[in-house]
């Protein structure tokens, strides 16, 4: 629903469906990346890294528990599409 939102076609998003059964390795792969992303900026004192690892760190969160944000967006959209 979200790439709907964003302008994507229903085409590019059935091309995307079989990277759903990926969804667990390519989630923890993010999560390590992203670990050893603030590792290095840490040990690195680089703080112009900070925001980016920050905003990169919401979207995973966003992404592990989209599960939950899914029905509620899918409710809120639908009530004012019967408006």
């Amino acid at each position: 629903m979200a790439l709907a939102f964003m302008g994507v076609s229903t085409g590019a998003i059935g091309i995307l469906g079989p990277l759903h059964a990926a969804r667990p390795i390519i989630l923890g792969l993010a999560v390590l990346l992203l670990a050893i992303g603030w590792f290095l900026a840490i040990r690195g004192s680089s703080t112009r890294a900070y925001p980016l690892l920050g905003i990169a760190s919401l979207l995973i969160v966003v992404a592990l528990t989209w599960q939950v944000w899914d029905p509620m967006l899918e409710h809120i959209v639908m009530r004012f599409a019967q408006r």
